[in-house]
């Protein structure tokens, strides 16, 4: 082969090179966003830990490991798109992929701190296939409190007296593996004033389900 040529098959190697790389840039496996998770609520966790408890659940075997406040951490479920972590005994940590309309994922965590007597909520963030934070509002339409209501038309009891029970709405968020919709639960029963929440449970949904549509909840 003459040097053009060769000069020629070299480069074109290289765009294939670096077209595959972007595409593989594009995709991450959830063993690896787990282990790189860059989060503080696994701060607990070294990277050891982490590779220690996913050889032994995909070994059958459920691994609790010290976690550094001496506590026990474990892996209750691990899928191809879902992973779900017991941090402590009152918080927990999942991982979901999510497919991108445009071809991709993204990843989205659930951190939820809440038991034993507390409401239980959820802190919702997503991450490219960098792990690098993207802005929470691009790929969640938070749901609003009226959305976990169904209020009879003519009902004595209105949405601004609701308002006014619940200052500060807590929400236990569940993702699932092998589907993308997300489960929203309002938590308030655990704080709010007993004859309210008599109140609120003759309008309150058990909960509400978000649909994602390759680019946000909705």
């Amino acid at each position: 082969m003459n040097l053009p040529k060769l000069l020629a098959s070299l480069a074109m190697l290289a765009v294939s090179a670096i077209g595959f790389s972007a595409e593989k840039a594009d995709t991450i496996s959830l063993r690896r966003a787990f282990i790189d998770f860059p989060s503080p609520a696994l701060d607990l966790l070294t990277r050891s830990m982490r590779l220690d408890m996913l050889d032994y659940y995909e070994a059958d075997s459920i691994y609790r490991v010290k976690n550094a406040l001496e506590g026990l951490s474990s892996l209750d479920t691990v899928a191809t798109d879902y992973l779900r972590l017991r941090i402590t005994p009152a918080s927990t940590l999942q991982l979901k992929l999510l497919p991108l309309k445009k071809g991709g994922e993204i990843v989205m965590a659930i951190y939820t701190a809440g038991g034993e007597g507390q409401a239980a909520d959820s802190d919702i963030r997503f991450y490219d296939a960098s792990l690098t934070e993207l802005p929470r509002d691009r790929h969640l339409k938070y749901p609003r409190l009226k959305d976990f209501f169904s209020i009879p038309k003519g009902s004595e009891t209105t949405q601004k007296e609701i308002d006014s029970m619940v200052p500060f709405p807590t929400v236990e968020f569940t993702a699932f593996p092998g589907e993308t919709s997300l489960k929203a639960v309002l938590t308030v029963g655990e704080y709010i004033n007993q004859d309210d929440y008599n109140i609120l449970k003759l309008f309150l949904k058990p909960d509400i389900r978000l649909e994602w549509n390759g680019r946000k909840f909705e």
